[in-house]
């Protein structure tokens, strides 16, 4: 590869990893409490009645007209645990989708300036090999297609079936769970 072309690989690396991490930063909302907050344990969550209240069974996402999610937040509105394993999942498919769609664009513009180009000072020639585009493919095609898999609506659905029967959630989710999930 030539010196060029290693710059400009190493600078859109750059930008396109900022900017996969700048997606996945909590947005800061007016009126929301600081991401200093502690989290409050789901037995804090229920009403303030003295009896919890029974919930009808969680539905899966094929059963749900609208948005999942939606779905979600208004079942769960007090419970802080489960809104925070939904504002994760969200996240993550969030993220993988601009590895998806970050890919794509890295991928066309390097497409489009592939060939010859004549200029004043000679002719250039960019050409990537089917290796290069193979890497591109599998980077960011990788990473964004296991980030869907790993955090879909399905898995949400088992995750927070889970924690209807059991009262917590599986050690996996709980492991992900930052701050910034508990707005």
């Amino acid at each position: 590869m030539t010196l060029v072309l290693r710059k400009w690989v190493v600078g859109a690396s750059l930008c396109l990893a900022g900017s996969a991490a700048w997606a996945q930063a909590p947005t800061a909302l007016p009126g929301a409490p600081s991401a200093t907050a502690t989290p409050t344990p789901a037995a804090a969550a229920t009403p303030s009645s003295g009896a919890p209240t029974a919930l009808p069974a969680i539905q899966r996402p094929n059963e749900v007209q609208g948005p999942y999610k939606a779905y979600l937040s208004q079942r769960y509105a007090n419970d802080k645990e489960a809104k925070a394993a939904i504002h994760l999942f969200a996240r993550k498919q969030t993220g993988g989708g601009l590895w998806l769609g970050t890919g794509a664009v890295a991928i066309g513009v390097i497409a489009s300036q592939t060939g010859t180009t004549t200029t004043n000072s000679g002719t250039t020639t960019f050409n990537v090999t089917p290796l290069g585009y193979g890497i591109l493919v599998g980077l960011f095609g990788g990473v964004g297609v296991s980030k869907l898999l790993r955090f879909s609506n399905n898995k949400l659905f088992e995750a927070l079936l889970e924690y209807d029967q059991r009262g917590h959630l599986p050690s996996k989710v709980v492991d992900r769970l930052r701050k910034r999930d508990y707005k």
